[in-house]
């Protein structure tokens, strides 16, 4: 969750930390991808089918319902806007016992209550009001999918997407000296990876044990998605993957400075396509909206209540019972502006895969791309530019720091580097099952 923002793929530092290929790396005379300086129009793509990287724009659906502002913080109920007259908004729904346990506040004309964990049960059962209705918000970091900074899949799976994009876009990306077999065959993986066909066939290792079953045990619940990569330091926003109002993007925000069209923004469309499909195997027939960045908001849970008003329109909003399932208690209370327990929901993270799981993982990332067909390019790439994008995007993600891909040896022509997939193992009991949500007498 440490990348810093920009067009190209977010990969892992030696410090540990994420950055984007592009914004931290030394110039170079291959083309830098620029850091985005201005915000890029709405798009709801969670409906978007990946259209190839022959250069082809991505025609953009309807807008979206959200006018979420960016910077709106948190604010106190008394110092709220509401989109209705203050008369009309209703104080109490339940008998005062319920209100005094549940009512956390009033959010936009929206009367929000949270859970409350049953003694004795370790926070396995947790109540709510029952005749409200439940919204449950996943965090995505190790608490629907596996892993920090989503997942190592997805890093390895974008820079293989930014590579057809540069492809699309910059006919000087293959280095002109890169002998003919190497540039063919590099040529062709691109132009038949599909980024959609590779996640479909790994997201099963990454979603959360018990997550399918914890669905279906709440068909009440309407669903939503946090991602917590929006970035803020001083007031500047130094990572952004949401639009303005809230909505992960799809474009870089400037176009490509040689083709001068709209470039698909790698770490956009990937953890898009990421939450899309683990949205289908958990069996979600519809999230409220598709997932929401929290640029400038985090994880304020004031702004599902804004959400639900305007999608409302004039229609009286219900009685709400909000909870963030969220793996990080700081994260979740306080820094990130819930603000209050009975919002939050605390599971424990979600961090690694059973050695069975590891041992399939494996499989199916030599099936999406091959170390051999990795190392292949790297040693052509790096013989022909050592200086190459490519090259210091490689290098970063498959360092010691990698939770995943691993490279060992040095260029030479009898030492090639080695590539290989060692996925973390979890050994001990996989995480504790996600908590029931059950409805309160509100008598």
């Amino acid at each position: 969750e440490d990348a810093v923002g920009g067009g190209g793929p977010s990969v892992r530092r030696s410090d540990g930390k994420l950055t984007t290929i592009g914004d931290k790396l030394p110039r170079t005379s291959k083309r830098v991808i620029p850091k985005p300086r201005k915000s890029a129009s709405k798009l709801d793509i969670a409906g978007q089918v990946q259209q190839g990287f022959a250069g082809k724009d991505l025609a953009p659906p309807p807008l979206t319902w959200s006018e979420t502002e960016i910077n709106d913080r948190y604010k106190t109920p008394a110092q709220i806007e509401s989109p209705v007259k203050a008369d009309l908004i209703r104080q109490t729904w339940f008998a005062d016992p319920v209100e005094k346990a549940y009512r956390v506040g009033t959010y936009h004309g929206c009367s929000v209550y949270g859970s409350l964990p049953i003694e004795g049960t370790q926070g396995q059962i947790r109540t709510y009001p029952g005749d409200s209705e439940l919204h449950l918000v996943w965090d995505i970091d190790q608490t629907k999918l596996v892993g920090e900074g989503t997942n190592d899949v997805e890093l390895v799976i974008k820079c293989v997407l930014w590579w057809q994009q540069e492809l699309a876009h910059d006919p000087t990306f293959i280095p002109r000296t890169l002998d003919e077999e190497t540039r063919r065959e590099f040529v062709e993986y691109c132009d038949s990876f599909d980024l959609e066909t590779a996640i479909k066939s790994v997201i099963h290792l990454l979603v959360r044990p018990g997550a399918m079953e914890f669905v279906k045990k709440h068909p009440q619940a309407k669903w939503w998605t946090f991602t917590n990569k929006d970035r803020e330091a001083d007031g500047q926003v130094i990572r952004d993957v949401s639009d303005e109002d809230g909505l992960v993007g799809l474009y870089q925000l400037t176009p490509h400075e040689l083709s001068g069209k709209k470039v698909v923004d790698a770490n956009k469309l990937a953890l898009q396509v990421l939450d899309r499909e683990a949205c289908r195997f958990l069996g979600f027939q519809e999230q409220e909206r598709p997932l929401i960045g929290v640029r400038g908001q985090r994880k304020d849970l004031g702004r599902v209540a804004k959400l639900i008003r305007q999608k409302l329109g004039p229609n009286d909003p219900p009685a709400l019972t909000i909870a963030l399932i969220d793996d990080r208690k700081c994260d979740a209370w306080g820094n990130c502006q819930c603000n209050d327990q009975r919002l939050l929901c605390h599971v424990p993270a979600y961090t690694a895969g059973s050695p069975e799981q590891a041992k399939e993982l494996v499989e199916i990332m030599e099936s999406i791309l091959p170390t051999a067909t990795m190392a292949k390019f790297y040693d052509a790439f790096k013989r022909a530019d050592p200086a190459h994008a490519l090259i210091q995007c490689v290098d970063i993600m498959s360092d010691d720091q990698s939770a995943l891909l691993k490279k060992t040896g040095l260029l030479a022509s009898k030492n090639p580097a080695v590539f290989k997939y060692i996925p973390r193992v979890n050994t001990g009991p996989p995480p504790a099952p996600l908590p029931s949500f059950q409805r309160a007498s509100c008598s």
